[in-house]
């Protein structure tokens, strides 16, 4: 995976997931620092593969390694992927709620790494529906509580998401606070989505892990992260990706 750098396929991916120390060793590539460079080991994409396999595990010590990548080196993702990540908690299933609740009071994290992992919990209630209720007093009381003005500006959408009438006073009185400010969104906004004139994006939330590692989003990748006048040729590349396809 390391060597082969921004062009791992689906097949090895599965294949790393299956593996029984598969964990131990993506730990070790996340703990590293010159994993992470651009110009490091593997071209710095090693822990960006890494964020994408560790749902395929599913089980709780992938799910703490994912939550520890979100708490300390969200930003060093971001800076590689554009597209959606929030949705890769989503894909630990039932099991993996506990943990993401607890996660989420954290007062101390990053506000938009802590409310990504909301909007997995929103999925989960929608799927889940034994846990509907459990999950919105959970953000309920996280926009009544929290000191964070960012992180409950940007999570009153998820809670609007239920369209649920019995959260819209919660969201107008942090409103009238000045606990959720227009900068991320507008009363009005919340009210739309609350009374279903939004429609909630599941498919966003949900999108499987093993689409980062399609040919035609490693292309995208590709496109986005390197200028035209590196010396790599993107025709080479492909053909690279095309016979690693075949083994």
């Amino acid at each position: 995976m390391v060597e082969l750098e921004l062009f791992v396929n689906k097949t090895l991916a599965l294949e790393i997931s299956k593996r029984d120390d598969t964990v131990f060793h993506l730990r070790k590539i996340i703990q590293d620092g010159d994993y992470w460079e651009y110009d490091g080991l593997g071209n710095g994409w090693a822990p960006i593969h890494t964020i994408f396999i560790l749902p395929l595990i599913k089980n709780k010590e992938a799910l703490q390694l994912l939550l520890d990548i979100f708490r300390y080196r969200r930003k060093d993702v971001t800076n590689r992927i554009i597209g959606e990540v929030s949705g890769l908690f989503y894909h630990f299933g039932e099991n993996g709620i506990k943990n993401l609740i607890e996660f989420t009071k954290d007062e101390t994290l990053e506000p938009f790494g802590r409310a990504e992992t909301i909007i997995s919990l929103v999925a989960l209630a929608k799927t889940h529906s034994s846990h509907k209720e459990e999950i919105m007093r959970h953000i309920s009381n996280l926009i009544e509580t929290t000191d964070d003005i960012t992180f409950a500006s940007l999570i009153a959408d998820d809670l609007a998401a239920f369209q649920d009438k019995s959260v819209l006073p919660i969201l107008k009185k942090a409103f009238q606070d000045g606990r959720i400010i227009n900068l991320f969104i507008h009363e009005k906004e919340v009210e739309s989505i609350i009374n279903g004139n939004t429609p909630y994006e599941m498919e966003r939330y949900t999108v499987d892990p093993l689409t980062h590692f399609s040919r035609e989003n490693i292309e995208d990748l590709y496109f986005e992260c390197y200028d035209d006048d590196e010396d790599e040729d993107i025709e080479n590349e492909s053909y690279t990706f095309i016979i690693i396809e075949m083994l």
